[in-house]
């Protein structure tokens, strides 16, 4: 982006002035500007603090290899943490920035993964355009559509870094590259995504991706060529699956997940877009997905084949499965940039690519970046986290108790693990795949009033419940007739129960 200019008089090469792509000074205000948007969205997701204590245990054993330090009946056994280099990373930030600095390094991710399928389609527009400017305008509208279809799934998680790895290698794949520096270069970006998120459904998507792109078979000629290094690529993508601490055993525990959250309860990234529990969450994907359809109907016969293909790829597997929205809503962004070309009169939002600016423009506009991306906290550092999230129920509990085995409310084993624990056990929590199918349609069944509280006892041996009031509406009634058990905190919709 940015280049010297030099001076040839008499000989002498001097550097006259640096001048700097007037592209770079915009990318970088969006990436500050698409930051603070993201930090608009305070912490709510309860896993992430679950995540935090686990990350926290694995910087303290120097290894990914620990012992359950939470659930009841299972503390101290070796256990398998999917996903685990992504704990450590959230908690090494939350340590010495708290939740404000945590929120800021992921929005910059998600931003980052945005302007690099905005590059994508930067390229892949000054291929087909034949020298015509770019309008400022389709990179705006694609933006915008992608902000829509993912502002419900921004929450903090380990999907924000296989989304960005995966931008990476579509860029790699996509560039004029020899087939073997792409290899070497997907190799260890392959191995990063399944260490921070095991995802082999959106390896497969991804790889579908990638084969369409005009410049994947860029420097192969025959088709026995380029069939080897279809199969380089399938074996580094299958082989980085293995490279993780479970080894071969991930299979079954991505199928052990897949099946608690289809089977035994109603996990809503599980469910498909138009299920009621995502109904309202997937409404922003809805508009998206009809907006986009309208446009390549209106313009099919000028669309590349691989961005038509992407399309329906990322369709399927979005109507599979309302998690796969996330990649849908920046993978289709170089989609939307084109169709948006084809819509705008020549004359109008006409962006001339070859401008450069002076190096203290350049400065100026990363400054600004900076600013966009610290503002948000400057106003709302002590907004940080969600004011739905039972805080205050938790933080009372705290004063009141000491070491207690918890049969809790699933959703809340974060934040009594995170704010209670070695002294809090619980129950149940979101690595659903440490229990079984039964034992979570045991638990849904015990929520709805329809099991004993002695069975209960008698398995976990809980000194208190903490339970949701509404959710688990039918326990709580069972709880507020037994004479063995006594409500000591009701904090709406938080309510506690003790001997």
């Amino acid at each position: 982006m940015a280049r010297l200019l030099t001076s040839n008089a008499g000989g002498n090469h001097k550097p006259r002035k640096v001048a700097v792509s007037a592209l770079s000074c915009l990318f970088v205000i969006t990436l500050g500007a698409l930051s603070a948007v993201f930090q608009l969205r305070v912490v709510s997701d309860h896993d992430l603090f679950e995540w935090l204590r686990l990350g926290n245990e694995v910087i303290k054993s120097g290894t990914p290899f620990i012992n359950e330090p939470f659930v009841i009946g299972k503390v101290g056994e070796p256990i398998e943490v999917m996903g685990w280099l992504s704990h450590p990373v959230f908690s090494f930030l939350e340590q010495i920035g708290g939740f404000p600095l945590l929120r800021v390094f992921y929005s910059l991710l998600l931003a980052l993964t945005i302007i690099c399928f905005l590059l994508q389609a930067d390229a892949e527009l000054s291929r087909e355009a034949n020298g015509r400017d770019h309008r400022l305008f389709s990179f705006g509208l694609a933006t915008a559509l992608s902000l829509l279809t993912i502002a419900s799934n921004t929450q903090i998680r380990p999907q924000g870094f296989a989304i960005f790895i995966a931008a990476l290698i579509v860029l790699i794949f996509s560039a004029r590259r020899t087939p073997i520096i792409k290899i070497v270069l997907l190799l260890p970006l392959a191995i990063l995504w399944e260490n921070f998120h095991p995802s082999i459904p959106v390896a497969c998507v991804l790889f579908g991706y990638l084969i369409f792109q005009p410049n994947f078979f860029f420097g192969i000629g025959s088709w026995p060529s380029r069939l080897a290094f279809l199969i380089a690529i399938a074996v580094t993508l299958v082989s980085s699956v293995f490279l993780t601490p479970q080894g071969s055993h991930i299979l079954s525990l991505i199928t052990q997940n897949l099946r608690v959250c289809t089977e035994a309860l109603t996990i809503s990234e599980w469910m498909p877009p138009w299920h009621e529990s995502v109904r309202g969450a997937m409404l922003g994907f809805w508009i998206a997905w009809f907006v986009t359809l309208v446009m390549i109907l209106k313009t099919w016969r000028r669309i590349p084949l691989h961005q038509g293909v992407s399309f329906l790829l990322l369709s399927a597997a979005s109507f599979y499965s309302a998690r796969f929205s996330l990649f849908f809503g920046v993978a289709l962004i170089p989609l939307w940039v084109t169709c948006a070309e084809q819509f705008i009169p020549a004359h109008l939002f006409r962006w001339r690519s070859n401008v450069h600016v002076t190096k203290g423009a350049f400065t100026a506009s990363c400054a600004m970046g900076l600013v966009l991306v610290v503002l948000p906290n400057v106003f709302s550092a002590n907004a940080t986290l969600d004011k739905n999230l039972p805080l205050r129920c938790i933080s009372e509990l705290r004063s009141r108790t000491g070491s207690a085995r918890i049969y809790n409310y699933r959703e809340w084993a974060g934040l009594l693990v995170f704010f209670g624990h070695p002294d809090w056990q619980v129950t149940f929590e979101s690595r659903l795949y440490l229990f079984g199918v039964n034992e979570l349609r045991d638990y849904d069944a015990a929520s709805r009033g329809e099991q004993e509280i002695e069975q209960i006892v008698s398995r976990y041996h809980p000194d208190l419940f903490v339970l949701h009031a509404e959710k688990q509406s039918g326990l709580v009634g069972e709880l507020s007739r037994s004479r063995d058990w006594r409500e000591i905190i009701n904090e709406s919709p938080c309510v506690v129960y003790s001997h």
